[in-house]
């Protein structure tokens, strides 16, 4: 589960490496299974919107693909839910967008965080939020810069 590497790790040395999991074949397997997993997720979403707009498929897929935000995707599709579904089949719509709400977020950090290792337990895989990294180099870049 993932958690802030200070939680695990006393004063931990990271460092951001793009090929950290090139001795972690445990990892990189269930890293492309999570990104596999959510390809599949998208696609069946994607079917569903045609379903909940009884429409045809290709245009619907054509509407939904053009959505290029997750957001807005979720939205398109709980407005075509809530449109077109009776009260106890949109309750279990939206129990199903909710699971798929919350491993969307592990999903992202690994396909849009700094992947890097911690030097004082090499056997983790440590992810760096990109908005904590653009205020750290902001500093430096200051430091530097005065």
């Amino acid at each position: 589960m993932p958690q802030p590497i200070n939680r695990i790790v006393r004063d931990p040395h990271v460092v951001l490496n793009t090929n950290v999991l090139s001795n972690k074949p445990d990892f990189a397997i269930i890293v492309c299974e999570i990104f596999a997993t959510w390809a599949s997720i998208e696609r069946d979403l994607s079917s569903l919107m045609v379903r909940l707009l009884g429409a045809k498929a290709a245009p619907a897929h054509a509407i939904f693909a053009i959505l290029q935000t997750q957001s807005l995707q979720s939205k398109a599709l709980e407005a075509a839910a809530q449109s077109s579904l009776d009260e106890s089949s949109f309750e279990a719509f939206s129990a199903y967008m909710a699971v798929i709400e919350s491993v969307q977020k592990t999903r992202n950090r690994l396909a849009h965080w700094a992947w890097g290792s911690c030097k004082n337990r090499p056997d983790l895989l440590v992810l760096a939020d990109p908005a904590m990294l653009k205020k750290r180099d902001t500093r430096a870049a200051a430091h530097f810069q005065a």
